[in-house]
C-alpha cells in the first residue's frame, strides 16, 4: 500500500524506509498539492483500460463489480457526511487546510509526545483499578475512548479526556455510527431514503452530534490559532 505509506511519511506519522521510492515526490516544490491530489482519490478507478484501486481486487469481482461496490461505499459515507480532510477540495478545502497541515506537521508530532504519554498513561491507570477492582474491562470500547482522545489532541489541540467520563460521551455515538456504515454498504437496495426505521433515525441522531462536536473542536481550534499565531 504505497499510496497510504506516502501520506503517512509526508504528514510525519512514519518514517521512511531505505528501500522507499518515494523521495522525489516528497522532495517536489508541488509536495502538498500532490499529496491532497492523493487524499481524495476515489476508491477503484477505470482509464484507458486499467483499473486503478487501492490496495487489490477479489479475484471473483469483475471491473464493474468493482467499479459498483466503490460506488456504493464511496455514496454511503458521502451520505453520512464523510467528506472532510481526505475528500474536500477547492473553496471547502481552503478553510480546513492550515488546521490539518499545522496539526500533522512533523515537529508537531515530536511536541506532542508528552501529551500522547500523559493519555496512555491515563488509560494504563484506568486498566490498573479495574483489575484491583476484579471489574471486567470492555477492551473495543475503551480503546475507542482513548482513539478519540489522542486524535482530538493531535488535530485539535484539545484532550477531551473521555476515558475518565462517564457513559454520555462521543463515543455512545460513535459506537452506533460505525456498525451503521458497514449495514449500509451491504443493503441491496438504499432503503433509507424512502422509509427510516428506528435505528436510521438514531443513527441520524447520531451523525448530528458526532458533527457538531467536530465543527465545535475546530472552531476553538481556529481560535487558538488566530490569537496564538
Amino acid at each position: 500500500n504505497h499510496d497510504l505509506h506516502l501520506l503517512a511519511v509526508a504528514c510525519g506519522a512514519r518514517k521512511p524506509h531505505r528501500s522507499d521510492t518515494v523521495a522525489d515526490i516528497l522532495a517536489a516544490p508541488d509536495r502538498e498539492a500532490l499529496m491532497h491530489w492523493l487524499r481524495r482519490q476515489r476508491m477503484a478507478v477505470y482509464e484507458a483500460g486499467w483499473l486503478m484501486v487501492h490496495a487489490g481486487v477479489v479475484p471473483q469481482w469483475s471491473r464493474d463489480d468493482t467499479l459498483a461496490l466503490a460506488a456504493e461505499v464511496e455514496a454511503v459515507l458521502a451520505e453520512m457526511g464523510a467528506n472532510g480532510v481526505f475528500s474536500a477540495e477547492g473553496e471547502a478545502w481552503k478553510p480546513q487546510r492550515r488546521l490539518v497541515m499545522q496539526a500533522l506537521a512533523a515537529t508537531n508530532f515530536r511536541a506532542f509526545h508528552p501529551q500522547l504519554a500523559a493519555i496512555t498513561e491515563r488509560l494504563l491507570r484506568r486498566w490498573q483499578r479495574a483489575a484491583q477492582r476484579g471489574e471486567i474491562v470492555e477492551m473495543t470500547h475503551e480503546l475507542v475512548r482513548y482513539t478519540v482522545d489522542v486524535t482530538c489532541a493531535l488535530a485539535f489541540g484539545e484532550d477531551p479526556n473521555t476515558l475518565e467520563q462517564g457513559e454520555d460521551v462521543i463515543q455512545k455515538h460513535l459506537a452506533h455510527i460505525f456498525p451503521m456504515i458497514m449495514a449500509r454498504i451491504t443493503k441491496p437496495f438504499p432503503y433509507w431514503h424512502y422509509v427510516k426505521l428506528p435505528r436510521d433515525r438514531k443513527l441520524d441522531e447520531a451523525l448530528k452530534v458526532v458533527h457538531a462536536y467536530v465543527r465545535d473542536l475546530m472552531e476553538r481550534a481556529r481560535r487558538r490559532m488566530r490569537d496564538e499565531p
